[in-house]
């Protein structure tokens, strides 16, 4: 990781992450993890263990009924508080489907994406004041454009964006 100019001015720097470190912290993740649940790596990974990683790492995995409206389909965000870890919210429509299921595991790791990357950058961006980090937070995970990245291993940790200004404009602070 390491700092460079932010062009939006809402900072005067901002944490940026190669590629290859990425997918290095994700695969560490995960494969630590899995190994931790049971004993060695699953491929694919199930999705009750992106759950419990969730729910491990955030303040709250929560299940709303209707994350969409007319204009964006929304199927999950993340809000980060300061002092708080984030909270993740997936549409409930995705748990109660069935054939949706490839859709809410994409989703689940979209959002475990945001709040791994507030973590990284809680833990190396320590001379800054914790609300300041999480902002930073937000934002690198905000300016991945959508694709966080393909570990080596073949494992997936967040696909493209689903609508993420429709909960910026209703909530500020909220990043999908």
């Amino acid at each position: 990781m390491k700092m460079v100019p932010d062009r939006t001015g809402r900072f005067k720097k901002r944490p940026y992450w190669e590629i290859c470190e990425l997918e290095q912290q994700c695969e560490e993740t995960i494969i630590g993890f899995l190994r931790e649940r049971y004993g060695f790596e699953r491929i694919p990974v199930p999705t009750e263990a992106l759950t419990v990683l969730i729910e491990r790492d955030a303040a709250e995995l929560d299940l709303a009924m209707n994350l969409s409206d007319e204009r964006y389909e929304v199927f999950g965000y993340t809000k980060f508080e300061r002092g708080k870890k984030p909270l993740v919210t997936i549409a409930r429509e995705l748990w109660e489907q069935q054939h949706r299921n490839n859709r809410l595991r994409t989703t689940l790791t979209r959002e475990y994406g945001h709040v791994l990357l507030a973590h990284l950058a809680l833990r190396q961006v320590r001379h800054l004041k914790r609300s300041a980090a999480l902002l930073l937070a937000q934002y690198a995970s905000d300016q991945r454009g959508g694709g966080l990245v393909r570990v080596a291993s073949g494992l997936r940790f967040g696909l493209p964006a689903d609508a993420g200004e429709l909960h910026a404009a209703r909530g500020g602070g909220v990043f999908s």
